[in-house]
C-alpha cells in the first residue's frame, strides 16, 4: 500500500497519498501494542515522545500530534495544509488535495517509525538508575534549557551584500552553497540530516549529494535573509542561479 501511495505521490495524486499514508501509520501503531490495539489517532500527545530521537524535540512529534487529534464536525472547503487527520479522514475537510499535506503525511510516517524504534530501544535499556547527585544535575540542566527556550524570541537577519559576518545558520548556508558551487560532493553530503544510527559513511553521502545536485550547476547565489522561527528551527532565503536560470 505504501508503494502504491508513493506512485500516487509521484503522479500528483496527493489526496489518495494522504489517505493511504494516514491509514497505514494508524495500523502500524496498532500493531505496536497488540494487547490494547491502540491506534495513532487515539493516543494523546504525551504518548508520542521519542526517548532518544529528534522526534522527541519539544517541537517534534508530540507537538505536531496535536493537529492530528483536533476534531472537525462540519464541512469546510478552506484549503488545508496541516495534518488534520480527523477532518480529512471523516470527510469534513475536503480541500486537502495538495503536495503540502501529502508531503507532511510522509514526514509524519517517518517520525512515527522513529518513535516506534525509540520505544523499542528504551524497552531494551538496562542502564542503572543514576545516583541522586547526577539526577539533580540532569534536572537542573533540563530546567535551564527550558528556561532559555521560553525566553527565546523569533527574529530575522538580512545580511548586507558581500557581508563577512553572518549568523551561524547563515554561515552554514554559505559553506553549503560554496561547496555545491565547487562540486565538492563529500562536503555537501556532510550537511545531510540523518536520523538514528549507524550513520552513513562519508563516501555514501558524497555519492548521494552528487546524484542530487550534479545536474544543477550552481553559477551564483546570494543569501537574502535568515529567519529564526523557533529555538531550533531556522530558514535561509537564498537567490540561486542554476544552469543559467534564476
Amino acid at each position: 500500500m505504501l508503494q502504491k501511495a508513493l506512485t500516487d505521490y509521484e503522479g500528483g495524486h496527493y489526496y489518495s497519498t494522504a489517505l493511504v499514508v494516514f491509514s497505514m501509520m494508524d495500523g502500524f501503531v496498532k500493531d505496536l501494542d497488540r494487547a490494547t490495539r491502540q491506534g495513532l489517532h487515539t493516543r494523546p500527545a504525551e504518548d508520542m515522545v521519542a526517548w532518544d530521537s529528534v522526534a522527541g524535540h519539544h517541537l517534534g512529534l508530540s507537538h505536531a500530534h496535536q493537529s492530528f487529534l483536533k476534531g472537525f464536525y462540519k464541512t469546510d472547503e478552506t484549503r488545508v495544509t496541516e495534518l488534520f487527520r480527523n477532518g480529512i479522514m471523516h470527510g469534513t475537510l475536503v480541500n486537502f488535495d495538495n503536495d503540502v499535506v501529502a508531503t507532511k503525511a510522509w514526514n509524519r510516517l517517518f517520525a512515527v517509525a522513529d518513535w516506534a524504534d525509540s520505544r523499542e530501544r528504551r524497552a531494551k535499556s538496562v542502564d542503572p538508575t543514576p545516583p541522586p547527585r547526577v539526577s539533580l544535575r540532569q534536572w537542573k540542566d533540563v530546567q535551564a534549557r527550558e528556561s532559555r527556550i521560553e525566553e527565546w524570541e523569533p527574529y530575522e537577519h538580512e545580511p548586507e551584500p558581500n557581508a563577512e559576518e553572518l549568523p551561524e545558520v547563515g554561515q552554514t548556508s554559505r559553506y553549503f552553497l560554496k561547496n555545491w558551487e565547487k562540486q565538492r560532493w563529500g562536503l555537501v553530503g556532510k550537511h545531510f540530516m540523518e536520523l538514528g544510527s549507524p550513520q552513513s559513511a562519508g563516501g555514501k553521502l558524497a555519492v548521494l549529494a552528487k546524484e542530487l545536485y550534479e545536474e544543477l550547476e550552481l553559477s551564483a547565489w546570494t543569501i537574502l535573509r535568515v529567519r529564526h522561527v523557533a529555538a531550533a528551527v531556522a530558514h535561509t532565503d537564498v537567490e540561486l542561479f542554476v544552469n543559467g536560470a534564476m
